[in-house]
């Protein structure tokens, strides 16, 4: 209970167990993005977003910026399949670094014994600097190709 102004609050009643909760489900997204793309001056940052879910019912929606007391790393291992074209941080923070002629794969993976993991793609497209041309499309992957044709945007 708590006292504060002369009003006293309710009790409650805390149950402490030694069980672990175990991360039962994970989901990857990406917010704060042009559909699926981390478009921007090269090093542009933006975090991804984590929703996990444990055994004991306990959900964090975003567990990235919603759960500030528990370090990422000490759930999550992040990584990229093209850092060359995107980085992530051990806090869940992407890094625009070049374009890249295909979809980028961010995958979160759970350091817990029952390891969880989720993936999710993006493309990864680099504005023009001021004097330069850009070639291809904004959102999405640069150049659309199908088969031996490729429509560019100009």
């Amino acid at each position: 209970t708590s006292v504060w102004a002369g009003v006293t609050s309710r009790a409650y009643e805390v149950t402490v167990t030694s069980t672990p909760a175990l991360i039962t489900g994970m989901t990857l997204s990406f917010s704060s993005l042009n559909g699926i793309t981390l478009y921007g001056e090269a090093g542009t940052t933006r975090d991804v977003r984590v929703r996990i879910d444990f055994s004991d019912t306990t959900i964090f929606t975003n567990f990235l910026t919603r759960v500030d007391w528990i370090p990422p790393a000490d759930l999550l291992v992040f990584s990229s399949s093209t850092p060359s074209a995107i980085t992530v941080s051990d806090a869940g923070v992407m890094t625009l670094l070049a374009h890249h002629y295909d979809l980028v794969t961010m995958n979160a993976t759970s350091v817990c014994d029952v390891a969880d993991t989720d993936e999710a793609t993006l493309a990864a497209n680099v504005a023009p600097s001021d004097g330069d041309v850009d070639l291809g499309n904004i959102f999405g992957i640069q150049y659309d190709q199908d088969g031996d044709t490729v429509a560019m945007s100009v």
